[in-house]
């Protein structure tokens, strides 16, 4: 079977052709997708507008939020600066102090008033009675920000040292004759801030947390007992340090996917976060398309039940046209035969056209092909013959003058004329290359296989590469003018790709033989492979099959790591491939 029937039916393995049935149901399917698609895109366009429209109404609850827990931290922080100018701290009646502190706290809805000296020492704590032992401050770090920035300070949240739960507190510099003498602090603890967000009525599923600086909870809707204390979730934590305000997808410390909104306050630097978990979210959606769904596919049964109806009779005048399709391009005749559609018989007319055209174009052209091969090799014998019977034999006579007048030079020049006869010399070795490389004399007159023997260890010792060379056809010698030439161009071109481009190869197995009219050449290589079916611009590939096609041959190639290995395969009936 020629190369063209072999690379079609790979080609037909690799892409199946398909059946008018198919194409059918694909006409259903176009009809019926575009208003599917349609409904599709309306309602991700409108689940895409809803979900803008609520991140919108999320960032902006977020941000009233902040700015409820800043106006709460604002105003705790103006009463501790009026609180803070007392007289009773200036005179140090630290006695009558506690009582107007006990007396502000319901006041202004806060949980304790504490004042500190500078070293850290608690002198009043509303929540304990005045005069009892009271421990050191709870946040040293803190009160040092204060007394060196002699500005109110909104801590993050902490554990106090009196209560030993969760407070944050806003502390400031009490200044007395200049210096500052006393820190006085305002407590609030994290159940006050729940109490703001339980105020927006947010549905219960939804999560909202009040955050510090530190991206610690200060306050939570859900699991508030569990959570409070804690940092927030990996996800939010992350936005937050690229953005102040904004909404994305994450999870919650829970694992429950949600749409996060935040918004974080420029006065605190305290953050609102409000989850929705996207189960919810996404609810209305995937009804939604659900019964897109559901509708169409009742559509394309219906349609695909019609089409295959339909398809039935196309299908078999069709198929009648799958042998001769498959036929076109090989040697001989197409047979068409009858069928019952009109559009398909015209096919198989215009098949059996293009057969007649494919053979005369196909024969025109390798005879044009075996011209011009036919010339490059007379060519090359023509040049070869001129460089070894002109040029080589000019050289010759040089080196024989040179070596004639050698006596009568002095002894300072016959150095250089020594190394003007080695020059000379190199250029004869040259020329013998040459000459060669463009035909070897023995091809003709000592045959084939003397002239590979002599290729293939000319070309080892110079490479350093071992070739094992076995030929296993008796009558190699005997083959036509094109084989033999095919065959020692392929040896040719494959041994100077090894050189070229097979690094680390040290030895190559050449095989010649035959089995059953064909005559067959393996070249195994051990060096570094290449990826036959990556496009490459070599010529080399190109041109022996080239040359195998001239006389009906084929060439198949395997590369890996370990080496890589060309077979050649040529007919021995005909040194011609059929159309």
């Amino acid at each position: 079977m020629s190369a063209v029937a072999n690379g079609t039916r790979q080609q037909s393995r690799k892409l199946p052709r398909r059946t008018i049935r198919f194409w059918l149901n694909c006409l259903v399917i176009a009809c019926v997708l575009p208003a599917l698609l349609v409904a599709t895109a309306i309602i991700f366009r409108s689940f895409k507008q809803e979900r803008a429209s609520l991140e919108r109404d999320t960032i902006a609850t977020a941000r009233a939020l902040s700015q409820a827990v800043d106006a709460e931290l604002k105003g705790a922080r103006s009463a501790l600066l009026v609180l803070a100018g007392s007289p009773q701290l200036a005179s140090r009646d630290f006695a009558k102090f506690y009582g107007e502190a006990r007396q502000m706290v319901p006041v202004l809805n806060i949980d304790n008033i504490v004042l500190s000296d500078v070293s850290g020492q608690q002198l009043v704590n509303t929540l304990q009675p005045y005069g009892t032992p009271l421990p050191y401050h709870g946040d040293r770090e803190q009160l040092a920000r204060v007394i060196s920035s002699r500005q109110p300070v909104i801590s993050d949240l902490f554990i106090g040292a009196v209560t030993g739960k969760p407070i944050i507190v806003i502390e400031a510099p009490v200044i007395v004759e200049g210096a500052v003498r006393y820190s006085l602090a305002v407590g609030i603890f994290p159940e006050r801030l729940s109490s703001i967000l339980r105020n927006q009525n947010i549905p219960p599923n939804w999560v909202a947390a009040i955050l510090d600086s530190s991206e610690t909870i200060a306050a939570r809707t859900v699991g508030a007992d569990e959570f409070v204390g804690k940092k927030a979730a990996p996800d939010l934590v992350r936005a937050l340090a690229t953005s102040r305000e904004g909404a994305f997808e994450g999870t919650t410390l829970e694992g429950i996917a949600v749409l996060i909104s935040f918004s974080s306050s420029q006065f605190s630097d305290w953050t609102v976060a409000i989850g929705i978990p996207k189960d919810a979210l996404y609810v209305s959606l995937w009804r939604a398309l659900l019964e897109n769904i559901i509708a169409a596919v009742l559509l394309l049964a219906g349609g695909i039940l019609l089409a295959r109806t339909l398809s039935a009779r196309i299908a078999r005048s069709i198929r009648a046209l799958r042998d001769p399709a498959f036929s076109l391009g090989l040697p001989g005749p197409i047979r068409i035969p009858a069928v019952r559609i009109q559009e398909v018989h015209e096919l198989g007319q215009s098949l059996v056209a293009a057969q007649r055209l494919i053979e005369q174009h196909a024969s025109e052209r390798n005879e044009l092909r075996r011209r011009i091969m036919r010339a490059q090799e007379e060519e090359r014998l023509r040049l070869a013959h001129d460089l070894h019977d002109q040029t080589a034999q000019s050289v010759t006579a040089a080196l024989l003058e040179l070596k004639a007048i050698e006596p009568f030079i002095e002894n300072k020049g016959r150095e250089r004329l020594r190394s003007l006869r080695n020059y000379l010399d190199g250029i004869g070795q040259l020329l013998h290359r040459v000459v060669w490389e463009l035909r070897p004399p023995s091809i003709d007159q000592l045959g084939l296989a003397s002239a590979l023997q002599n290729y293939v260890a000319r070309w080892s010792k110079k490479h350093g590469i071992t070739v094992d060379l076995q030929n296993i056809d008796a009558k190699l010698d005997e083959r036509s003018d094109e084989i033999r030439t095919t065959i020692y161009r392929v040896v040719q071109e494959a041994l100077t790709n090894v050189a070229k481009h097979a690094r680390s190869a040290t030895h190559i197995g050449l095989v010649i033989g035959t089995a059953e009219d064909t005559l067959y050449l393996t070249i195994e290589d051990n060096g570094q492979g290449f990826d036959p079916t990556a496009t490459s611009s070599r010529l080399g590939l190109a041109g022996m099959r080239e040359r195998l096609t001239l006389v009906g041959g084929q060439l198949e190639i395997e590369s890996s790591s370990a080496g890589t290995t060309i077979f050649a395969r040529m007919p021995l009936h005909s040194a011609k491939i059929a159309a």
